[in-house]
């Protein structure tokens, strides 16, 4: 978890020229308040928590690839996304791959397995396949709902302590988690610009 860094972290706002890409341009590390190694592009979506529970679960019922892909789909089509280009200093130059990899494989597991035992226990209590069908319509849910809550506890714990973005809009990207130093200095330039 050291890759996720520690410290104070706060949000800035970028505006964005084409509704596209940002150039944050200040010679400060997004996670840190070390110089820059070079800048990066970096790619952040945001899609509505409602609609990926209201299609991606329900189809994910029918196992986890459809779910995947039923998930890929809403993203594409509603997801909004801006690319950020800023400089990252050489120990975060990877920290979005480990945030993303870390985000998406607790997803997976502790989400899309749970929601398939679960549906699995009630499909034998339903078919007469199980020894203790009453026991596992009570059980099932269960799995369900822990499964849920701590893949839920578990990524917003990930997220607290990574980079994020709070709000894309074509005018501007707010991100949240961005070092202080960092924040000051996008503030500075902006205000430069002016």
């Amino acid at each position: 978890m050291e890759a996720l860094g520690k410290g104070p972290r706060t949000q800035v706002e970028l505006p964005s020229t084409d509704g596209i890409h940002v150039d944050a341009s200040p010679d400060v590390c997004l996670r840190c308040d070390a110089a820059v190694n070079g800048k990066q592009e970096f790619v952040f979506r945001r899609t509505p928590l409602w609609l990926l529970l209201l299609f991606g679960l329900p189809l994910g019922a029918l196992g986890l690839i459809p779910g995947a892909i039923a998930c890929a789909i809403i993203e594409a089509v509603v997801g909004k996304k801006m690319r950020l280009r800023a400089g990252v200093c050489e120990k975060h130059k990877d920290f979005f791959k480990t945030q993303w990899m870390l985000t998406y494989a607790v997803g997976v597991v502790l989400l899309a397995i749970p929601w398939q035992l679960g549906l699995l226990i009630i499909y034998l209590a339903l078919t007469g396949r199980s020894q203790t069908p009453k026991e596992d319509l009570i059980l099932a849910p269960i799995v369900i709902v822990v499964g849920f809550v701590s893949s839920w506890a578990v990524r917003a714990y990930i997220l607290r302590r990574g980079i994020w973005p709070k709000e894309i809009t074509r005018e501007r990207l707010v991100l949240f988690g961005v070092s202080p130093a960092f924040e000051d200095a996008a503030k500075a330039k902006e205000k430069d610009a002016a």
